[in-house]
C-alpha cells in the first residue's frame, strides 16, 4: 500500500499518514474507548445469489458500525481515512421529533472490519468479545480459502454459532 497524503485534524492534532495514525498506541486506545460506548460488532445475514446454485441464499457477512452526532463527526471521517468504509447521514423523519440533530454513521465490512477489530483488541474493555468474534468468523473462511478446501457445512455451522453468540452479546434488554 502507498502513502496517503491526505491529512486530518483530530483535537488540534494533525496526523498525515495513516502508518502514524495506525501504530499511534493512544489513538487506538482512545478510538477502543469511543468504540466501547458507542460502536457495535455485527454479524448480519444478507441475501445473496449463489454462483454455485444460481438459488437465493443467506450469507452471513461481519460488519461493524458507528453512529455518532453531528458534532462529533471529525472521529469518523477519521475512523473512514484509517479503514475505508463509508460515511452516511441518518436524519429523523420531522413528524417524529421536531429539534432532533441529524447523526453520522461510519460503516466497514468483511475485511476491513476484522483489521479493525484486531487493531482495536488490545484496547477494548466492554465488546473485547465482540470484536474476537469478528475476527474468529472472518478467519473460518480465511483458512478455508488457504487451505484450498471447498466451503462445507462444518465452516457454516461455525460461523453461524458466532452468529448467534453475537447477537446474544449484543443484546439490549434488563439484565
Amino acid at each position: 500500500q502507498g502513502r496517503r497524503s491526505s491529512m486530518i485534524v483530530v483535537s488540534d492534532k494533525i496526523i498525515s499518514n495513516y502508518y502514524y495514525m495506525k501504530k499511534d498506541k493512544f489513538l487506538l486506545a482512545y478510538i477502543a474507548g469511543l468504540w466501547d460506548g458507542e460502536g457495535s460488532f455485527m454479524l448480519i445475514r444478507t441475501g445473496k445469489v449463489s454462483p454455485r446454485t444460481g438459488m437465493r441464499e443467506c450469507v452471513a457477512t461481519a460488519q461493524i458500525c458507528m453512529a455518532i452526532n453531528g458534532r462529533q463527526e471529525k472521529v469518523l471521517k477519521l475512523l473512514k481515512e484509517m479503514y475505508d468504509g463509508c460515511l452516511f447521514e441518518i436524519k429523523d423523519p420531522p413528524s417524529k421529533n421536531m429539534n432532533a440533530k441529524s447523526v453520522i454513521m461510519w460503516r466497514v465490512a468483511a475485511q476491513k472490519a476484522r483489521l479493525f477489530a484486531k487493531d482495536l483488541l488490545p484496547y477494548l474493555r466492554m465488546k473485547k468479545r465482540q470484536a474476537e468474534i469478528i475476527i474468529e468468523f472472518s478467519e473460518i473462511k480465511e483458512r478455508s480459502r488457504k487451505a484450498g478446501s471447498r466451503w462445507t457445512p462444518i465452516n457454516e455451522q461455525e460461523r453461524q454459532l458466532l452468529v448467534e453468540e453475537i447477537h446474544t452479546l449484543n443484546h439490549r434488554g434488563k439484565i
